[in-house]
């Protein structure tokens, strides 16, 4: 085995592996937060056992060139999104962290705090989340962000908002002008009805949830069907107006922010002659 700093593991010096001191630390790199044992030899050399990655903990034994995680910019950008609030809302409204409402929370947050409304995000997605709503999942084969939506729907209750919104989306934007459609999959457009009955907010906390139908794709459905909605929580016409502008202007700076920060790790890549490989996944 060769030698490397972080390991200090040599070929020749088995005999001596019994002479360590060992930690469990727990990694904070993703939500799956990890049990890593660290192994400390003579000499300060450490070696890591038990992570599933080494996006924190590794043992190459030299730092390697780290990539751009355009998620972790996401997320700050969204995070961000709930940070200023009405100095005295009208209501208390939780928004779900699930499938397309956190793609879209630039435009509800904006649109409901301009409303006069405060928004309360759930937490992240962790494995006790996924827990505490796995009671009430009504089918073992629907996909696992689906079914983490039951847990979110718990944490909301938990932090005592008094509604929450969770809109049926039938159609997204179109993501190109040669898009043919632009339909959400059916478990993302009905799935709060799939919550409404399995869960049932009003029966189990008092908490109503409101799920108006909702197309992205035709700006004048989008701004009728909102003002609807809006309109039965006391916002008049002149201040959902203001608020409807906002929230499309907030959606469309948080799409041009991506681009941009896409753009020029494409550009430093191009101008350092080094290869781009994205990873993508269903987070």
């Amino acid at each position: 085995m060769k030698n490397t700093p972080q390991s200090g593991l040599q070929l020749d010096n088995l005999d001596r592996l019994t002479d360590y001191q060992n930690r469990q630390l727990r990694c904070k790199g993703c939500e799956n937060l990890c049990i890593v044992t660290k192994f400390t030899f003579a000499g300060d050399n450490s070696y890591y056992s038990g992570n599933k990655c080494e996006k924190v903990f590794a043992n190459k034994g030299k730092a390697a060139i780290q990539g751009e995680n355009l998620y972790r910019y996401k997320n700050e950008l969204l995070n961000g999104c709930v940070v200023e609030q009405p100095v005295a809302p009208r209501h208390v409204i939780g928004i779900p962290r699930v499938l397309n409402m956190f793609e879209n929370l630039p435009f509800w947050s904006a649109l409901l705090r301009g409303c006069g409304i405060e928004v309360v995000l759930s937490a992240p997605s962790t494995v006790k989340m996924y827990e505490k709503g796995l009671g009430t999942i009504m089918s073992d084969s629907i996909c696992f962000p689906a079914k983490l939506v039951h847990g979110h729907i718990y944490d909301l209750a938990e932090r005592k908002v008094e509604r929450i919104f969770y809109p049926m989306v039938i159609y997204e934007r179109f993501e190109h002008k040669d898009a043919v459609n632009a339909y959400n999959c059916p478990i993302v457009s009905s799935y709060a009805e799939v919550i409404r009955s399995s869960v049932n907010t009003v029966a189990r906390w008092g908490i109503p949830m409101d799920s108006p139908v909702i197309s992205f794709a035709d700006e004048q459905l989008l701004e009728k069907a909102c003002y609807r909605y809006l309109h039965t929580l006391g916002a008049d016409k002149a201040t959902f107006r203001k608020a409807f502008a906002e929230a499309k202007e907030a959606q469309a700076v948080f799409k041009k922010n991506i681009a941009n920060r896409a753009g020029k790790i494409i550009a430093r890549a191009n101008s350092e002659n080094r290869s781009v490989i994205v990873l993508a996944g269903r987070a």
